[in-house]
């Protein structure tokens, strides 16, 4: 039975009535219809345009989807509809990007950063001083390095810097009555080498203090035992006053990390460069030589990787990394080489030969935004570990650095290396990944509520994708199973009312037997783990993008204009189109509180006031000129006074998912917070002629070392070939 038609012209008539067996000649014309109202001239203009417009969505927009599920539709004239246009998503924005937040002058918002350092290192003096560091949120302190005022040595060179010379006058005055070579206790070489050492020997290279330079040849003189093993790799930790060292209980006493062994060249150069003294250059040469002839046959392009034998100085493990363990490892054997005037060519080659291997095998692209990040893997499988490190945020500014201070001249062998037609050459690679990481870095920092950067997460997986698939189909089959369920009592409703009514009249009723119960869904993984991490790494996609096979993304189309199109859209004959492979803004995540959404996953979400992500804007702000990198230092500096800010310093933040209005704090103030997080975002801000990038090389504490070159007596005195 048709339902009734209640029209506006003939109210109460329904569908049946409105069929008619008038015949004239205009009408007939349409008498197949068999409706009255399309007998007019009115009604035949209807058709007409209903037709119109049918054929015109047809042509713009494709066939309805109730005529074919098989093909996308066609693009509309000109240009394709865009892909996630990133004007369309809702992103959500935390209260303080809303607020009129400080001022717009760049020399203006160095000022604030000095004020947020003066706020927190007085908190420092106020409640902690001489211990190492302050506890913010209740006003104690904690002694974590030595006992020797760590926030104080470490945050020397920034006083000096900022032009606080009361806090630098009190620090000196502690400075003077700490008996390093005297301590009784166990001290941690690498921690006290970056931090106090390299703090010490920082601060006299601004201010040429000799109470600083007694002081860095005190302590460097006191940590001399840890190299007495056979290779002359350092241990982990020394007594001074018993002039005794020992091992790591991590890593074991026979062997050493990486970083932990080779992040003290620069400190112990420089320190021979102040004293005059040889013994210290030979500690910190003998390093060099041995990581340059060590046999990494089995290392992919000779990698480094991240534990050593402290005996043999031989690579004993298969894992390569960027980030803890390794990470400014890989800095000094640039910086070292710039340190001294670009003299050690060794230290050069290796560097750039490292560079290689980690821009071939740890660069990845995200699977779905495509934006770059950096990964440890093993040298054994090849298989990454795809998790990405605030740590390894240091490396877009290491390459940047590179690129900016190194001859073009330098990267040439190695592009013959990589690439035999030269394009692109190995410079370009330097390039690009410099802002390609820098980007992806800021990515983890922008997603968040809070605008600020876990300390640890996992890229998603073409594996955790499949899982994910496989979730949503047992989802979909229960919730089918729960309908049919409920259809099913429906049924057995009716059919026992029917029963009763049945059993009255005729013999007892059988239903029939009920179908058999679906299996349930098994895991059935359709992907490749390694062959999807192959299409993803770095390496492989700048090859495909140069030959033309690849278009610098993995899941769309980039026109000439770089619009974002779906790969339904890509023209199949383009080449070489869009920016270069993760070297672009990506797309904002279409759901931030999701893995899938943003691309990976929290593996540690705390924030720790670190510096790596700010330490790369600052050196890609200053050797690129794009003031978008202080745009982004700006709006960290920004999180972290509004969100972070306690009433005698800055606190750590648990949980960088968390909206800002929920942030659960954690009672920490790291030294590096004033070393190196506000000491990179001050330099960021203010004028470039404040430690100029070809007079001074930061170690990795953000301490500031003098470029400068050996003297032929110093050459002659400390037997340097080169």
């Amino acid at each position: 039975m048709l339902p009734n038609y209640h029209g506006p012209d003939r109210a109460g008539v329904g569908w049946r009535a409105l069929a008619v067996d008038n015949d004239t000649p205009f009408k007939r014309l349409f008498s197949f219809l068999r409706i009255k109202p399309l007998r007019s001239r009115a009604g035949v203009f209807v058709v007409l345009g209903i037709l119109s417009l049918f054929w015109f969505i047809t042509v713009q927009f494709g066939p309805p989807s109730f005529f074919t599920d098989t093909f996308p539709p066609p693009p509309p004239p000109g240009r394709p509809p865009p892909f996630n246009p990133i004007d369309d998503h809702v992103h959500f924005i935390p209260d303080f990007e809303k607020e009129d937040f400080g001022p717009e002058g760049w020399a203006d918002r160095a000022a604030m950063v000095k004020e947020a350092f003066v706020h927190a290192y007085h908190g420092y003096e106020t409640h902690a001083i001489p211990q190492d560091e302050l506890l913010p949120l209740t006003n104690r302190s904690v002694n974590n390095f030595n006992g020797w005022a760590v926030t104080m040595v470490d945050s020397l060179d920034t006083m000096y810097l900022m032009g606080l010379d009361k806090e630098f006058k009190r620090g000196l005055d502690l400075v003077k009555q700490t008996a390093y070579a005297k301590h009784n206790k166990s001290i941690p070489f690498f921690e006290t080498t970056i931090r106090y050492l390299g703090g010490l020997l920082s601060a006299y290279g601004l201010s040429h203090d000799p109470i600083l330079l007694k002081a860095a040849d005190e302590l460097g003189a006191a940590m001399m035992p840890v190299f007495n093993t056979t290779s002359g790799f350092p241990k982990f930790s020394v007594v001074p006053a018993m002039n005794s060292s020992s091992g790591n209980a991590w890593s074991g006493s026979g062997s050493g990390w990486l970083a932990e062994i080779a992040s003290c060249m620069m400190e112990y150069k420089y320190l021979a460069k102040v004293t005059g003294k040889k013994e210290y250059y030979d500690v910190a040469n003998t390093i060099m030589q041995n990581l340059y002839e060590a046999d990494l046959s089995k290392y992919p392009d000779g990698l480094l990787p991240s534990l050593w034998n402290l005996q043999t100085g031989q690579p004993i493990n298969d894992q390569i990394t960027i980030g803890a363990m390794a990470d400014s490892a890989y800095e000094y054997l640039l910086k070292q080489y710039l340190l001294t005037n670009k003299t050690e060519q060794a230290s050069l080659d290796l560097y750039l030969r490292t560079m290689r291997g980690i821009m071939d095998h740890a660069l990845f692209l995200s699977p779905t935004r495509s934006f770059l990040y950096v990964t440890d893997f093993s040298a054994k499988s090849g298989d990454p570990s795809r998790k990405f490190e605030h740590l390894s945020c240091f490396l877009p500014g290491l390459l940047a650095l590179g690129v900016d201070q190194l001859p073009k001249s330098a990267f040439i062998p190695f592009s013959e290396t990589v690439n035999p037609d030269g394009t692109p050459s190995e410079l370009e690679r330097h390039q690009w990944a410099a802002v390609g990481l820098g980007i992806g870095c800021s990515v983890v920092y922008q997603d968040m509520p809070t605008r600020l950067g876990a300390d640890e997460v996992v890229i998603i997986s073409a594996m955790d994708m499949e899982r994910e698939r496989i979730k949503q189909e047992r989802i979909a089959e229960a919730e089918r199973a729960k309908e049919e369920g409920r259809k099913k009592a429906e049924e057995a409703k009716l059919i026992q009312g029917r029963d009763e009514v049945i059993e009255k009249r005729s013999p007892p009723y059988s239903p029939p037997p009920r179908p058999e119960a679906r299996p349930p869904i098994s895991p059935k993984f359709t992907v490749n783990q390694t062959e999807e991490d192959e299409k993803l790494r770095w390496g492989n996609v700048i090859r495909g993008w140069k030959d033309g096979s690849y278009d610098g993304d993995t899941n769309t189309w980039l026109d000439d204009e770089g619009h974002i199109f779906g790969n339904m859209w890509r023209p199949s004959k383009k080449k070489m189109k869009g920016p270069i492979p993760g070297v672009r803004d990506p797309p904002l995540p279409y759901n931030s509180n999701t893995d899938f959404g943003r691309d990976y996953r929290s593996r540690n979400p705390v924030y720790v006031l670190r510096p790596e992500t700010i330490e790369s804007y600052f050196i890609l702000w200053r050797t690129t000129g794009n003031e978008i990198w202080r745009e982004r230092g700006w709006s960290a500096f920004k999180a972290i006074e509004y969100q972070l800010r306690t009433p005698s310093g800055y606190a750590t933040l648990k949980n960088v998912f968390q909206e800002s209005k929920n942030a659960r704090l954690g009672d920490s103030m790291p030294s590096f917070f004033l070393a190196e997080t506000l000491k990179y975002l001050y330099l960021l801000f203010s004028d470039d002629s404040l430690i100029p990038l070809d007079k001074y090389v930061f170690n990795t504490e953000a301490h500031p070392f003098p470029v400068f070159e050996w003297t032929k007596e110093e050459k002659e005195k400390f037997e340097i070939s080169h």
